[in-house]
């Protein structure tokens, strides 16, 4: 069952606490690109671009 907030999943969406909206179906159009930098004690992630989704659903007008 496809859903506005899968879980373990980054992308959300905050229509899934309304009924009218249903048939959630995300697509990935790109991912972030990033780089993870080491230091003696940390590791650091930094997004070098952002990543684009899409979120298709239908919508009860009655």
């Amino acid at each position: 069952m496809a859903e506005f907030d899968p879980e373990d999943c980054p992308f959300g969406s905050s229509f899934y606490n309304d009924d009218d909206y249903r048939s959630p179906t995300w697509s990935v159009e790109s991912y972030p690109t990033y780089t993870v930098e080491e230091s003696w004690d940390s590791l650091y992630l930094r997004t070098e671009e952002s990543g684009e989704v899409t979120l298709t659903y239908e919508y009860n007008t009655e």
